[in-house]
C-alpha cells in the first residue's frame, strides 16, 4: 500500500508579518525511499472550504513565484492546497522524464490518498487545478475519481487532453484558455466529449507563465478560486471575498 509522510518543519512567514496561511513540507511516498517533494500550505481560517492539488511537472524549482503566488492565493480565499512536484529527484535528471499523463495521474492519486491521510483535511471536497502541462494527467486522475472530487481547473489546453477518457469525467471542470488558436480549438474538442459540467474561459496571456507580468495569471486565479467556492464549498464567501476580490 502506498504510504505518505509529513515533515515535521512547518514553513512560517518571517519579519513578523501576521500570518495569512501556513507552509508545510509534504514527502509524498512513492516506493520505499522514493518521494515526492511538495508543500501544502493551510489557511489562516479555523477551517478551510476544501483541498486543491496542484501536480507540477517541469525541471525547475517547486517554490517558483507562480506557484506560491497560485496557493497563497488559494488559501486567502479559505483552501488548503498541495503542491507538489510529480518528478522525482533523480527523474529532473532523466533525458526524457515520465511526464506522460498517465504517469501524472497516478501520482496525482497518490497525492489525493496522502491527503486523505491527513486529520485537519478529514471530511473536506477535493480539487484539481493543473497548468498545460499536467492537464491531461489531471483529468486522466479526474476521471478514475468520479464523484470522490469535487471541481477541475484546467489552465490552457494541449492535444494530449483528447487522449484522456474524458466522458468518464464528472466533476465540474473550468477550461482556463490564454486564446491561441490551439488552445481554443482544443477545447472546443474537449468541452465536446465532457458529459460533467464545464464552462470555459479565455484569459490572453494567462498561458504565459514565465513572461514577468503576472496580471493575467491573476485573472486566471480569480476565476479559478469562484470555481472551487461553488463546487468545493458552496456557502456564501463570508470573509473571504475580499480576498479574492485582491487578485483582481
Amino acid at each position: 500500500m502506498v504510504g505518505a509522510m509529513l515533515a515535521t518543519r512547518s514553513l512560517t512567514r518571517r519579519n513578523g508579518a501576521p500570518p495569512h496561511d501556513t507552509d508545510r513540507e509534504a514527502h509524498i511516498e512513492l516506493a520505499p525511499a522514493i518521494v515526492l517533494n511538495g508543500r501544502l500550505t493551510l489557511p489562516a481560517t479555523t477551517s478551510a472550504r476544501g483541498v486543491v492539488v496542484l501536480p507540477i511537472v517541469s525541471r525547475g524549482p517547486l517554490h517558483s513565484p507562480y506557484n506560491r503566488l497560485a496557493t497563497s492565493t488559494l488559501a486567502r480565499a479559505g483552501f488548503a492546497a498541495l503542491l507538489f512536484d510529480c518528478l522525482t529527484s533523480n527523474e529532473k535528471g532523466c533525458v526524457v522524464p515520465p511526464t506522460n499523463p498517465a504517469t501524472v495521474a497516478q501520482r496525482l492519486l497518490t497525492a489525493t490518498a496522502y491527503l486523505r491521510g491527513q486529520p485537519e483535511l478529514a471530511g473536506l471536497r477535493l480539487g484539481f487545478m493543473a497548468t498545460a502541462s499536467a492537464a491531461a494527467g489531471a483529468m486522466s486522475a479526474a476521471a478514475e475519481m468520479a464523484d470522490d472530487l469535487g471541481a477541475v481547473v484546467s489552465l490552457g489546453a494541449t492535444p494530449d487532453l483528447l487522449d484522456v477518457e474524458l466522458e468518464r469525467v464528472t466533476a465540474p471542470v473550468l477550461l482556463i484558455a490564454g486564446g491561441t488558436p490551439t488552445d481554443l480549438a482544443c477545447i472546443d474538442r474537449v468541452r465536446s466529449r465532457l458529459c460533467c459540467p464545464s464552462e470555459f474561459a479565455m484569459v490572453p496571456g494567462s498561458h504565459k507563465l514565465i513572461e514577468g507580468d503576472p496580471r493575467p495569471f491573476r485573472r486566471a486565479l480569480m476565476l479559478t478560486t469562484r470555481w472551487f467556492a461553488t463546487h468545493l464549498d458552496p456557502q456564501p464567501a463570508r470573509s473571504f471575498g475580499t480576498e479574492i476580490a485582491a487578485t483582481e
